[in-house]
């Protein structure tokens, strides 16, 4: 999604913060300098440091780059000697797979670092934000922009500015490319991002004191960055809707990332027993080994109290299971030994009873928090969804059978992908859960369009289970 404040599509060089104030040590610790090589110069763009490996940026600041000078724990962009600086120089971005430079559609973009930073008082990622944000919200925009449209350089130091989002329909005024993925920023007295700052945060400061990246810098207004437009941002926000988990509270949940003969997937899963794992058929289909990871919140491999990662070859698939229709979407991963159940990994009990309509159940998983993200959530969310009768989820699916399960969540709430093979559980009177589905799919349109998601029924495959696992 894009998030709009004072930026231009067509022309995409952005360079300072325009009225803005000079940033103090540590004061956005995250904040990265891209000074990227193209095969006829060098381009210069801000970043955001969101784990010790990956720096999140716009698409335009890695679109045909053949390496990235990253520097972090920096107020100053050129190479002067700076206490608790850090110079990485990488060869690797991940470019958004529908990024459309002409509109900007999709500017985003990811580097990765070869190598986790350590974190110290300059040097720190920041979260992901969760919610797309409304019109009248207070944020910050960081970076080493020029601070006038006249200024023919960047600015040597790091500056900052508030600023305020507006409504997409107002930008759209301005801007007529702006799409929901774009959200748009005004800053008072012509504060504003400017040439430069591209690939920068946006940032929200929590009531908690906490802060969240929002919005990736897009592009600024041709007629100028000081004129009093808008600016425009790719919404950073996120299952669709949901919430961020804490520890302990979905031990059962696994991430499965699968390696395949021609690259990887990425699905979810529950554990069941202290042995087996139960995923989608189309999470283990075709699968050369699974690695599985336990005891998380986060899905990235970092350094985690409790984290258990095991790698396996075993994997059992529906015999019925057809990738067409998505029937029998079902599958078991044998994690090959025993793993010790502790607060944060243990196994969940499977439902025995056919649900029926307006039943409340839960889904988790790392999966894309909005229809435009590119990669999986780093963060375990969950969201609440009510179960619908399965004569009104064939009016929109109909391939739907009875040994499917349908669910949709209020305004827009969802599973998305990379949350498929993920559980779908129940509470039940006493404080137990127990799993009653797998996420096999979501609605072509998307995720966040209303449309309800699809999982197994875990109670029609009860027999099937225990005939493979003894569970």
């Amino acid at each position: 999604m894009y998030i709009l404040c004072n930026i231009y599509i067509k022309n995409i060089t952005c360079k300072r913060i325009v009225g803005g104030k000079p940033a103090q040590r540590g004061q956005f610790p995250w904040q990265v300098v891209n000074r990227y090589n193209l095969p006829t110069g060098q381009g210069f763009c801000g970043g955001a440091l969101i784990s010790p490996q990956w720096v999140l940026t716009a698409g335009h600041c890695v679109k045909g780059a053949n390496s990235f000078h990253v520097t972090l724990g920096t107020l100053i962009s050129d190479v002067e000697e700076e206490e608790g600086k850090v110079m990485i120089i990488t060869t690797k971005a991940i470019l958004h797979e529908n990024y459309n430079p002409m509109v900007l559609k999709n500017d985003i973009a990811l580097l990765d670092l070869g190598r986790k930073v350590a974190f110290t008082d300059v040097i720190s990622s920041i979260g992901l934000g969760t919610q797309n944000l409304g019109a009248g919200v207070s944020l910050t925009i960081s970076g080493w922009g020029k601070t006038s449209d006249n200024a023919t350089l960047t600015s040597l130091e790091l500056n900052y500015v508030e600023t305020i989002t507006i409504t997409n329909k107002k930008c759209y005024e301005i801007f007529d490319n702006v799409v929901d993925e774009i959200m748009c920023c005004s800053g008072a007295n012509s504060k504003s991002a400017c040439r430069g700052d591209s690939g920068g945060p946006l940032v929200q400061k929590l009531p908690n004191g906490s802060w969240i990246h929002v919005g990736v810098m897009s592009f600024v207004h041709k007629q100028g960055c000081a004129k009093g437009f808008p600016s425009a941002y790719t919404r950073t926000s996120r299952i669709i809707d949901g919430k961020p988990a804490v520890p302990g509270q979905f031990p059962w949940q696994v991430v499965n990332r699968v390696k395949l003969p021609a690259g990887g997937g990425f699905c979810g899963g529950a554990l069941i027993g202290s042995q087996w794992v139960l995923t989608a058929g189309h999470c283990v289909k075709g699968g050369i080994s699974f690695n599985i990871t336990l005891g998380t919140l986060i899905s990235d491999g970092e350094e985690e109290e409790g984290k258990v990662m095991i790698t396996t070859t075993k994997a059992i698939i529906h015999e019925n299971y057809n990738p067409l229709l998505l029937h029998n979407d079902i599958g078991l991963i044998d994690l090959d030994r025993k793993v010790t159940f502790t607060d944060v990994i243990s196994p969940i009990g499977l439902g025995t009873q056919y649900l029926s309509a307006g039943v409340s159940v839960t889904i988790s998983g790392w999966g894309k928090t909005s229809d435009n993200a590119t990669l999986p959530s780093l963060e375990l969310n969950y969201v609440e969804m009510t179960t619908i009768t399965n004569k009104k989820c064939y009016e929109i699916f109909d391939t739907v059978v009875d040994e499917m399960i349908c669910c949709r969540g209020a305004n827009s709430k969802n599973a998305c992908q990379g949350d498929t093979g993920g559980p779908l559980v129940h509470k039940l009177p006493n404080g137990s859960w127990i799993h009653v589905g797998v996420l096999s799919f979501v609605h072509k349109q998307g995720c966040a369009k209303c449309f309800p998601s699809v999982y197994m029924r875990t109670s029609s495959y009860r027999a099937w289970i225990k005939k493979n696992t003894g569970i």
